[in-house]
């Protein structure tokens, strides 16, 4: 019985390792996306036949300076947007031609949440060594 025990243990063991060790670090680099995400600034635009192409769809928004900008809208694009759509456009403030569509908040959700999902499996299974060791 000693060895299942120690098999158990040590499934435990790695799992505590795995879990916290893993599950942090996926949550530093999930908060550190969402940093960077914090960039951008939010603004509405209005979708444009395209200045280069005209058979394409452009937005155009206006930055904090009221100089306008346009961009190609991606194939992507939340809401499949028409010509003459008001559209929610997320630009960077540090460089304002750079912009998009889709709200940049939800950028390493899915590492967040992973990363959650390890850091549980961890502190559960660290609780059952505490508690196999308890009842030892």
């Amino acid at each position: 019985m000693t060895s299942l025990n120690d098999s158990f243990a040590l499934v435990f063991e790695v799992l505590t390792w795995v879990g916290l060790g893993a599950g942090v670090t996926l949550l530093l680099i999930g908060y550190g996306i969402r940093l960077f995400a914090g960039r951008f600034v939010e603004t509405w635009g209005v979708v444009i036949v395209s200045p280069t192409e005209p058979s394409a769809l452009s937005f155009r928004w206006m930055d904090l300076d009221r100089i306008l900008h346009s961009s190609p809208v991606p194939p992507d694009a939340p809401g499949e947007p028409r010509l003459g759509d008001e559209v929610t456009v997320h630009f960077d403030k540090r460089d304002p031609a750079i912009a998009r569509l889709d709200d940049p908040r939800l950028d390493g959700r899915g590492v967040r949440i992973a990363g959650w999902l390890l850091v549980a499996i961890g502190i559960v299974s660290t609780i059952v060594q505490v508690v196999a060791v308890l009842l030892e």
